[in-house]
């Protein structure tokens, strides 16, 4: 025999990964705000949030490990940074939160890049690039990034999430072969290459200084 409820029970209390993907009025609205027909129901939608939770929990762990992630309210202050946003950019989390993406900025982009990106976004768009930041100690990392507008009911943007992955090594690679090609380009010219790339590269980003030919950033440093 079905129990008729007639005041809304007790549900689990609501957690911030929840509150990051539904938002927290309406986490709200479905724990105390709803009038649930029997017992069962309730149950069964406890297991149901409960199943959702844990996949949520799996799934950050598993972003976590992997990606730069950052959320940050509808005026870009973050909210949210995880473990490696924190080790690639040397801010600690409470040095960041509170803080807008601009605390990371290298300078190295034209303005119209991330202007670009804020019209984009604001019209609740997907953006995605590839940004070369800089960390607290003023040395250069790449990310490619996607951007992720969380909607409200009327279509406006309550926050974005940030995903990146870095790609220093890559970029240097690109740049090194670019230079390669340039410098075979110049030979074949009978004019003398300009300084190698891999070189700039390696005084730029000195974490990725033994992509370099060992020789050639030896005969750097004894110029420097």
């Amino acid at each position: 025999m079905k129990i008729n409820v007639t005041t809304p029970l007790p549900m689990r209390p609501s957690s911030p990964e929840l509150n990051h993907v539904f938002g927290s009025n309406k986490l709200s609205a479905l724990n105390g705000g709803c009038l649930l027909d029997t017992v069962d129901e309730v149950t069964e939608l406890r297991r149901t949030c409960d199943l959702l939770l844990d996949e949520l929990k799996e799934f950050r762990t598993a972003v976590d490990h992997h990606a730069i992630v950052a959320t940050t309210d509808a005026e870009g202050k973050i909210t949210y940074a995880n473990d490696r946003f924190c080790k690639i950019s040397q801010y600690s989390r409470e040095e960041l939160l509170g803080r807008d993406h601009r605390i990371v900025n290298s300078g190295f982009h034209d303005q119209k890049v991330f202007q670009n990106m804020w019209e984009t976004i604001g019209r609740g768009e997907i953006w995605t690039g590839e940004i070369r930041n800089s960390a607290k100690d003023a040395s250069f990392y790449w990310e490619a990034i996607t951007i992720v507008p969380l909607l409200t009911d009327d279509g406006r943007p309550r926050q974005y999430l940030s995903i990146g992955s870095e790609i220093t090594q890559r970029k240097l690679a690109e740049e090194a072969l670019a230079q390669s090609q340039s410098e075979i380009k110049e030979l074949k010219e009978g004019r003398s290459p300009a300084t190698p790339a891999y070189v700039n590269s390696a005084i730029q980003f000195p974490k990725y200084k033994n992509m370099a030919p060992r020789y050639v950033y030896q005969r750097t440093e004894q110029k420097c």
